[in-house]
Order: structure tokens, then C-alpha cells, then sequence
């Protein structure tokens, strides 16, 4: 339909940004590692579509008609407790970052962003759709393409600062083009429930946690990644820390146990290696999963190469005493930093057994002759070496 409105006000946004950060080691948590090849969008959760737990994925029929430079295309959106008690008034709400998504024929698809946000719970029925809403200036001439268009939190979840399965949240968003030179608008329909099938506008909030900020976000291979979470962070159970290539396929995840009691604090950590393989240099992301699912965060983080690298060895059976590195004895169950580059490792004998291997934890170190003592290695990053006899 088109109805006649004033000129609407074309606002402008920032991004805010909630930095990682890296810190002590965990005092609370106990977690195990391993290596996947899957990307973290298959991870289950309360959810009907397959989507990422407590993330927003809307979609809404695009707009049938072309736009011309100097027209405004307007996105809003809102949101309700469906079935609202009393004691829902004056929760906090966060809403993360969201794209709002339109195929464009022949051109770059239209994306318009809208910051993350906090809102306060102030009754039942649906929010001030005014609150949340931005706008588009379009500069050239293009038609829309008839795919849906959608609203995404970019599998980032929706939180809440009380217990997970207080409430369920319902989200709807619209669409408008007005034209200066009609001075017209024409305005779409709320989004609905029924629209695709990866529709996902009603989800439960995650706890609210926050990530305490900093400005490191370089990691050397081989070292520890930690985010400081705060927030509803006890007695929620096991956590998941992921991390991925920047084609979305995860190397390495840790399952956490997060702490109990009262503290509203939380390191949870993240070796930055692979096990079993070499990790290269290079870009990756972080992704904090809720022990119900759901992704909180989505952290970049730079790995580099460093210029030397501890070895902890291990000796099995430890009776038979200590390694050398480098011409250096490490005994079983210490550790000795070396630069990176060629090493030389040497096991020592062992009456009434044989030496039987070299081998290594988390891709820091590569040997020439694994079966050999003497051999040459190469030493990456931080590595864990095990001499083996039989």
C-alpha cells in the first residue's frame, strides 16, 4: 500500500565493539581439548530451524517495486514477551548487532546495520518500534530481487540478565521506501512466524554476560587465549570455546566447566594450537558458546609466529630419566624454552627397555626420524614432547 508520511529522519549509527580479552589463567574452570572439522553453526540448541540457538534469523518478503537515487529505504524492528508476567517488568534486554539483508538484481545486495542495543522490559505488548530503526540512502538505480530478505544477528544470541528459561522473547521487522519525488512511501508487512525455512524470530535469552574489554586481540601460536566474561556466569554448566579458519571450519574447541558458587566472573581459556597438526600464522575467530548453545561472542584474533617456544617434556616411563634439547637436559615433567628453527633431541638409555618414539602435542614440533634417538626436530611454537620406551 502507499500512504503519504513525512520525510522520515535518516539516522546514523556506530557499531560499538566489545573487545576480548587476555588474561590470568583460569582459577575455577576445568575444560578438555580437541580437534573438529565442522563449522560452529551445527552446534544444537533451543531452536526449530537448525539456526544458531537464541539468534535472530527473520525473514521478510523484499520489496516488488524499484528505487532510484534519493529515495530512503527505512528497517525497524520490535519485540514482546508473548506471554508477559508482572515480574518481567524492568528486565534488561540485550540485543546484538543486526543486519537487515536485501538481494538486489545486478548490484550489491542493500545492508543496513543496526547497532547493538540495551532495552529495559517495560510492560506487555510489542516495543516502540521507533527506538529501533535506521535508514538508507539509496544512489543509484536498482530493482529488488525476489529472494527474502532477512534480519540477522549473525548467529550472535540474544541475552538477558536473569535465569536462562525466565521468559521467551518474540522479534518482527519492517520495511519502507519512501519516495521525495511522490512524496510517498510504500510500506511492507511485519515480518511473521511462517516466513522460510530458516525463519527463527522467537528464542529464549541467553544470561546476560558481558566481555571485559581490552586492546589485545594478538595471540603468539601455541599460546593461551582468554576471555574474562562477567556477568550470569555460575552454575550454568559445561561452556564451549571454539576456534575457527577464516573459511568458518573450526580447528580446535575446548569444553569448560564453568564456576559455581557466587562469583560473577569467568576466564575461560583457549589453547591457540591444533592437536596432532601445525597451526599457521594468520586471522581466526573465537566463538564463546553458552552452555546452552548459544554463541555470545565472536572474537577475531591474529595469531603470529613467536621467536622461541618452551618444550615441556614428558618421559614414559619417567624412570628413565631426562631428555636433551639442544645439547640442554630437560628432566621428565619440566620444561626449557629454545628459538624456534632446528633442534636436536637425544634420549637417554634405559637398562632393560628400549627407546621406541618421539612424539608431540599440539603441531609445535615436527621431527625428521620419530623413531630415531638421536634426531633432528624443528620447533615451532610452544610444544609438548614425549620420548617413548618399550
Amino acid at each position: 500500500m502507499k500512504v503519504s508520511l513525512l520525510v522520515p529522519v535518516l539516522a546514523v549509527v556506530a557499531i560499538l565493539s566489545l573487545g576480548p580479552i587476555l588474561v590470568a589463567p583460569n582459577a575455577f574452570a576445568t575444560s578438555r581439548l580437541a580437534s573438529i572439522g565442522p563449522a560452529s553453526f551445527a552446534v544444537a540448541g533451543n531452536n526449530t530451524c537448525g539456526c544458531v540457538p537464541e539468534a535472530l534469523y527473520i525473514t521478510n518478503p523484499a520489496p516488488t517495486e524499484g528505487v532510484n537515487p534519493g529515495d530512503l529505504v527505512n528497517v525497524t524492528y520490535e519485540w514482546e514477551i508473548p506471554t508477559f508476567h508482572l515480574a518481567d517488568a524492568g528486565v534488561l534486554i540485550h540485543i546484538p548487532s543486526i543486519v537487515m539483508n536485501f538481494t538486489v538484481i545486478k548490484h550489491p545486495n542493500l545492508i543496513i546495520d543496526l547497532t547493538q542495543r540495551n532495552e529495559t522490559i517495560a510492560g506487555p505488548g510489542w516495543s516502540n518500534a521507533s527506538l529501533a530503526t535506521d535508514s538508507r540512502l539509496i544512489t543509484t538505480h536498482f530493482f529488488f530481487s525476489t529472494k527474502l530478505s532477512y534480519l540477522s544477528t549473525q548467529r550472535i544470541a540474544v541475552m538477558s540478565n536473569v535465569s536462562y528459561g525466565t521468559f521467551r522473547l518474540e522479534f518482527r521487522w519492517q520495511w519502507s521506501i519512501w519516495k521525495p519525488n511522490l512524496n510517498a512511501t510504500t510500506v511492507g508487512n511485519w515480518s511473521n512466524n511462517s516466513e522460510g525455512p530458516h525463519h527463527q524470530d522467537l528464542i529464549t535469552p541467553s544470561p546476560l554476560v558481558r566481555l571485559a574489554s581490552t586492546t589485545v586481540r594478538t595471540v603468539t601460536v601455541g599460546g593461551v587465549f582468554t576471555a574474562r566474561m562477567e556477568g550470569i556466569v555460575t552454575n550454568q554448566g559445561e561452556w564451549l570455546l571454539e576456534m575457527e579458519y577464516p573459511n568458518g571450519s573450526v580447528t580446535t574447541q575446548v569444553h569448560e566447566w564453568g564456576p559455581n558458587g557466587t562469583t560473577s566472573y569467568f576466564n575461560a581459556t583457549l589453547p591457540m594450537e591444533t592437536p596432532g597438526r601445525r597451526l599457521p600464522a594468520g586471522q581466526y575467530l573465537v566463538h564463546v558458546h553458552t552452555p546452552h548453545g548459544a554463541i555470545i561472542f565472536s572474537i577475531t584474533v591474529h595469531l603470529f609466529l613467536p621467536a622461541t617456544g618452551t618444550v615441556t617434556v614428558l618421559v614414559s616411563p619417567g624412570s628413565c630419566g631426562s631428555v636433551s634439547v639442544n645439547g640442554t637436559v630437560v628432566a621428565n615433567g619440566t620444561n626449557s624454552t629454545f628459538p624456534v628453527g632446528p633442534v636436536v633431541l637425544q634420549a637417554p638409555s634405559c637398562p632393560g627397555l628400549t627407546f621406541h618414539s618421539w612424539s608431540q602435542s599440539g603441531g609445535g614440533m615436527s621431527f625428521v626420524a620419530p623413531k630415531k634417538s638421536p634426531t633432528n626436530a624443528t620447533l615451532y611454537y610452544n610444544a609438548t614432547l614425549t620420548a617413548t620406551y618399550v
